[in-house]
């Protein structure tokens, strides 16, 4: 199970130059990782399964070089930890970002929240632009760390007929296909 003691444990015996730093916990975890603040500049984030686990050399290559193209600042990996006896998958050490989740914003002015949602729209905007923009970067290729995600539509056709097939009561499933 990951908790709080298995990433001071993880920082002590991989990364011993940050074993002086407090390691907390944050208050939104997400559900492919579990994250704890390292210091006041950095994080650890220790995959919850080898699924998930797959997308951290991914990150730590690709972060980067995207990075150099955008001027809103992204997750920057710093270190990337091994697997090992007491962790059984590769986790990151990455430069806090502060912020918050959009998804617990609670704006009680409506003016109020129309500046912020619109500051939002912007900065996604400007993201999406730039990192639509990006033509120097090629991208990881469809495979298991992305769950074949970008790959060929043949790839998902087993189980989106099996979906189709639990849905028969509810579809036409020839119409469907």
């Amino acid at each position: 199970m990951i908790s709080i003691e298995l990433a001071k444990k993880l920082i002590l015996t991989q990364f011993s130059e940050y074993a002086d730093l407090s390691v907390t916990d944050i208050e939104e975890q997400d559900h492919d990782n579990r994250t704890y603040r390292i210091g006041d500049d950095m994080l650890i984030r220790m995959p919850k399964a080898e699924s998930y686990a797959l997308k951290v050399p991914k990150e730590q290559e690709f972060l980067p070089k995207l990075a150099t193209h955008l001027s809103i600042a992204i997750p920057e990996p710093i270190k990337m930890g091994v697997p090992s006896s007491d962790y059984p998958y590769v986790f990151s050490i990455y430069k806090w970002l502060e912020g918050r989740s959009a998804n617990h914003f609670q704006l009680d002015n409506k003016s109020l929240e129309n500046i912020v949602l619109e500051n939002i729209v912007l900065d996604l905007a400007t993201f999406l632009k730039e990192l639509q923009g990006i033509t120097d970067v090629e991208g990881p290729v469809p495979g298991k760390h992305n769950w074949w995600r970008g790959d060929h539509v043949s790839v998902y056709d087993k189980g989106a007929k099996e979906q189709f097939a639990n849905l028969a009561d509810n579809i036409d499933i020839d119409r469907v296909l």
